[in-house]
C-alpha cells in the first residue's frame, strides 16, 4: 500500500513539475475577395505574426507560443488582419490557467463579412 501511494504522489508531482507542449496551431484561410496584406495572432502576452501578402484562397499555418511567463489566468485568442485602408480585429477561443486546452488546432476562414473558426480536437 506504502508503495502504491509513493507511485500516485510522485505522477501527480511529475504533471505538475513537468510542462505540457504549450504551443497551440492556427491554420488562417483566405477567403476574402482581396488579398490580406499581414495579420496577427495573439494570447494577449505572445504574438505571431505574417508580414507578407496572404493572396486569396491561399492558407498559412502560425504558431503560438504560451511563454513560461503567462500569467495563470484565462484569457481567448485575438486575430488582427490588415488589409487596405482597414484593420479587422476578431476575438475567439479560451485558455485557462496560461495554458490552452489539449494540443488542438484552430482553422480560421476570413470572409468578407465574417470570421470563421473551427476548433480540431487531436
Amino acid at each position: 500500500m506504502r508503495i502504491f501511494l509513493i507511485l500516485i504522489f510522485s505522477f501527480c508531482l511529475s504533471s505538475c513539475v513537468f510542462d505540457s507542449n504549450r504551443d497551440i496551431s492556427f491554420k488562417v484561410v483566405n477567403q476574402l475577395d482581396r488579398n490580406i496584406d499581414s495579420l496577427f495572432l495573439s494570447n494577449g502576452y505572445d504574438v505571431n505574426g505574417y508580414n507578407k501578402i496572404l493572396k486569396v484562397k491561399d492558407s498559412i499555418t502560425l504558431e503560438l507560443k504560451f511563454s513560461k511567463n503567462l500569467p495563470k489566468g484565462d484569457g481567448s485568442y485575438e486575430i488582427k488582419i490588415f488589409g487596405k485602408n482597414e484593420v479587422m480585429t476578431y476575438n475567439f477561443g479560451y485558455y485557462t490557467n496560461g495554458y490552452p486546452f489539449n494540443n488542438n488546432e484552430y482553422r480560421i476562414f476570413i470572409y468578407n463579412d465574417s470570421v470563421s473558426v473551427l476548433e480540431i480536437v487531436k
